[in-house]
């Protein structure tokens, strides 16, 4: 543990509020500098009454987010019906909101979610897919074409960045490219990466270290910045762990 600490870092971590509080937690333990900047943040969005006039035979959640401005607009009864999360993190907030036992792929994706047994034979099934405003829509195609009806429930917005978030990012960045001590970003989905790098100036980015949460974030990220590292899903444990292999990378290179 002393190696993970021996060099002065700061550690960005850019999950909308209250996501990011056990993660940070962790990491002023270890004498860590710890800055919250939400590149996300979202609010939730009130479902239509139509939208639950007919339940489906399967339920899907895509994100912690989805769980948490979601469960409570979704109807009693449909605790009882199969469902799915995207990863462990979204599995515990569901258990979180007493919807316990959610199967999750060890791929913490949606191409994960689409190999699982239960999702591959679906003439039929009326799936919802619990999820944001916006996201990718591989899941639904695939589905889909394996049978499936399938229909967004879209729980929450995400609102766009605002200019005080954006100068405390660019002042961060800055003072962190005139350091000896490293900046880590850590960032939770492709979207983040894309606000980051639209703020960022791009020679910064290249110089940043970037903590991610999948491989499909990690090939966004490496044309845009020389130091990656690649999490194995988006819970803590995952984040902290790789957090700890980032530092320790960097102390090797120094």
């Amino acid at each position: 543990m002393a190696a993970t600490v021996a060099t002065p870092a700061t550690i960005l971590l850019t999950r909308s509020s209250g996501r990011a509080d056990d993660l940070g937690s962790r990491l002023l333990r270890l004498g860590l500098s710890v800055r919250q900047l939400p590149l996300i943040q979202l609010e939730a969005q009130p479902l239509p009454a139509e939208a639950l006039q007919h339940a489906p035979t399967l339920l899907i959640f895509v994100s912690p987010a989805a769980a948490e401005h979601g469960i409570s607009q979704l109807p009693a009864g449909w605790r009882a019906l199969p469902r799915y999360a995207v990863g462990r993190a979204t599995a515990q907030a569901l258990a979180q909101q007493g919807w316990s036992d959610t199967p999750s792929p060890v791929q913490e994706n949606s191409e994960g979610l689409l190999a699982l047994s239960g999702l591959q034979a679906l003439a039929g099934q009326r799936v919802f897919i619990v999820r944001g405003d916006s996201g990718r829509d591989l899941l639904r195609e695939t589905l889909q074409q394996r049978g499936a009806e399938v229909k967004y429930l879209e729980v929450y917005r995400k609102r766009a960045v605002d200019a005080e978030l954006i100068r405390q990012l660019r002042q961060l960045a800055q003072t962190a490219a005139n350091s000896p001590a490293p900046l880590l970003a850590v960032l939770t989905s492709g979207e983040a990466l894309a606000r980051l790098c639209a703020i960022i100036p791009a020679d910064i980015m290249k110089a940043l270290t970037l903590v991610v949460a999948s491989p499909r974030i990690a090939e966004m990220a490496a044309p845009r910045c020389d130091h990656v590292v690649t999490a194995s899903g988006t819970d803590s444990d995952a984040l902290f762990a790789a957090i700890q292999r980032a530092l320790r990378q960097q102390q090797s290179r120094r």
